[in-house]
């Protein structure tokens, strides 16, 4: 059964302080704390809503959940790291924990989560994913389809367009497809980050030990040409 991915450290949700001093350290002592070898294979379809310039350095591949605590904190911090550092771009697929249209999850449980992932679908073919995520982030709690609206309308879309969308079945499979991906990838929480960029042609997984801080001294030391550290083996699920 899939599960929510800790975010080790605290740093990412304002955990315990010393705690990610802890953490801070041993990222100084040794990087390979924040990524692992990728069980399986990443895989994207150029689908995908971007943010960040087509020619960055390091791509970044996120399997979220719209009802997902961690993947709303996420959130705002891969915004801020796409903000503060121009050679990163982020690609965005769904996995709703939800066995609603989730075929790796057990029971509905997030059941708003794959209504939202298709109406974030719909979102991205009018250009507004971002505009619609943000909101659907922030708003957790209001995920109903009525309030799922207002946020559309909010997000200056087109309504009518997006009623016919939310009826296509190729927006449902879209999401699908973007799970069947995750399955490959052998992710078994949210949110998964995959980055490409640190090695030559090789994705690893980050574990999000530290948080956004510790994704940043990954990065600085990557740009700085230091060797880093082998990958380590996948943590066992």
């Amino acid at each position: 059964v899939v599960g929510l991915v800790a975010l080790v450290g605290g740093g990412l949700l304002g955990g315990n302080p010393n705690s990610q001093a802890a953490v801070n350290a041993a990222l100084d002592e040794d990087l390979s704390i924040a990524y692992e070898q990728v069980n399986g294979t990443v895989e994207t379809d150029g689908t995908e809503p971007v943010k960040g310039p087509a020619d960055a350095k390091f791509t970044f591949v996120e399997w979220a959940d719209f009802e997902c605590p961690h993947c709303a904190a996420m959130f705002g911090e891969m915004e801020k790291l796409l903000d503060e550092n121009k050679d990163v771009r982020l690609l965005y697929k769904h996995y709703p924990i939800s066995g609603i249209c989730n075929q790796f999850v057990e029971g509905e449980r997030h059941q708003f989560a794959c209504n939202a992932a298709a109406a974030s679908e719909c979102a991205r073919l009018q250009g507004k994913f971002w505009d619609l995520a943000g909101p659907m982030f922030k708003n957790q709690q209001f995920l109903g389809k009525d309030d799922i609206r207002f946020m559309v309308e909010k997000a200056g879309m087109d309504t009518t367009q997006f009623e016919t969308c939310m009826q296509d079945p190729s927006t449902s499979e879209a999401v699908k497809q973007d799970i069947a991906a995750g399955g490959k990838a052998n992710i078994n929480g949210t949110p998964s980050i995959f980055v490409k960029g640190l090695f030559p042609d090789k994705w690893v997984r980050l574990t999000l030990a530290g948080g956004r801080e510790g994704i940043e001294k990954v990065l600085a030391a990557a740009r700085a040409g230091k060797p880093l550290p082998p990958p380590r083996p996948p943590a066992p699920e």
